[in-house]
């Protein structure tokens, strides 16, 4: 028996080419037809498949409303319900999704990412780039498709006269941002001189990463009030109040509603910068000044453990020296036998 997928190529090769039903036909009902014949493969709807090509004579290069052939998602459909992986990936990790994304032709083929999703597609998977299939997307519209209810938008309001800073020359420092946070970030046209959003679209973890990078390109007077330089923090501390993975500073920030400054390994400077409400600030020093103690009293303890412990390798290296633990022996005037 004829499968749906046989029906479609066996008749492209006995039936015109053309993108028209009958000579009187508009472009509206073609693209109607399309649609029709689309719905039908997918449905595995065997009959009306045959009815369509043969009577109504509906091209199988018809396309629909979105752009896709009938072909294009009784293939799809049918390799899924054969049993097909949806999430297997090639030599280089990518899925199914990540080859999809990155066709140029795409552009209006939603059908087809939402068919391999509902089968079971996962857009997280990552290849081996570290790249979700959203990253590679040609048009913004899919990269929606594949984020789902996962996506989020904020508006962040911005001083006009910060704009540029964001935006950069030609726009570079804006494509770098969108590309280096998987987000869809919008600019208003500095002509708008009353628009000051910032829109940020994308999943939330990135979304709050770009939110986090746009305030730290423009001046952090305009969000935060009195500012607090701290200049006798030593460099060698510097590492503590960061913390592993910036888990410390990242800690600081939050519990205490303050943006803490520490210049980069290689900087001259020692100053650590801390921006917030004068009592917040105030917290805020006196909990890092309680972990440089922290670290500092640990640090002695452990010197003074060490030389302790020296000093007593020291000791059990030189018997002769080790203190009598009971009384002297009386000295003996009895001659020892000789041999």
């Amino acid at each position: 028996m004829n499968s749906i997928d046989d029906v479609l190529v066996d008749d492209e090769s006995t039936t015109t080419t053309t993108t028209t039903t009958t000579a009187t036909n508009s472009n509206d009902q073609d693209t109607l037809n399309g649609s029709m014949l689309k719905f039908a493969a997918e449905a595995d709807q065997l009959d009306e498949v045959k009815r369509l090509i043969e009577v109504v004579k509906v091209s199988p290069n018809q396309k629909d409303s979105f752009g896709d052939l009938p072909l294009h998602g009784a293939i799809v459909k049918k390799r899924v319900k054969k049993g097909a992986d949806p999430n297997a990936t090639n030599q280089v990790g990518s899925t199914s999704l990540h080859k999809l994304v990155t066709i140029d032709t795409m552009k209006d083929q939603f059908p087809i990412i939402e068919l391999l999703m509902k089968a079971g597609a996962d857009p997280t998977i990552k290849n081996m780039a570290g790249l979700l299939p959203e990253q590679l997307v040609v048009f913004s519209k899919i990269k929606e498709v594949l984020q789902g209810d996962q996506a989020v938008t904020i508006k962040l309001t911005v001083p006009k006269s910060d704009h540029g800073k964001i935006i950069g020359r030609d726009g570079k420092k804006l494509n770098e941002l969108r590309e280096l946070t998987n987000t869809q970030i919008t600019v208003p046209d500095l002509k708008e001189k009353e628009n000051k959003v910032i829109t940020i679209k994308g999943r939330s973890d990135d979304v709050e990463n770009a939110r986090q990078r746009i305030l730290d390109m423009i001046k952090p007077e305009e969000f935060f009030g009195d500012i607090m330089t701290l200049h006798n923090i030593p460099k060698e501390s510097h590492r503590l109040l960061i913390g592993a993975g910036g888990a410390t500073i990242k800690r600081l920030r939050e519990e205490f509603n303050v943006k803490i400054t520490i210049p980069p390994p290689d900087s001259q400077t020692k100053e650590v910068v801390i921006r917030g409400e004068l009592e917040d600030i105030e917290n805020a020093m006196k909990e890092i000044n309680k972990i440089i103690k922290s670290v500092k009293n640990k640090q002695q303890q452990q010197s003074n453990n060490n030389n302790n412990n020296n000093n007593n390798n020291n000791n059990n290296s030189r018997p002769n020296n080790r203190p009598r633990t009971g009384p002297p022996k009386p000295k003996s005037d009895t001659p020892k036998p000789t041999a």
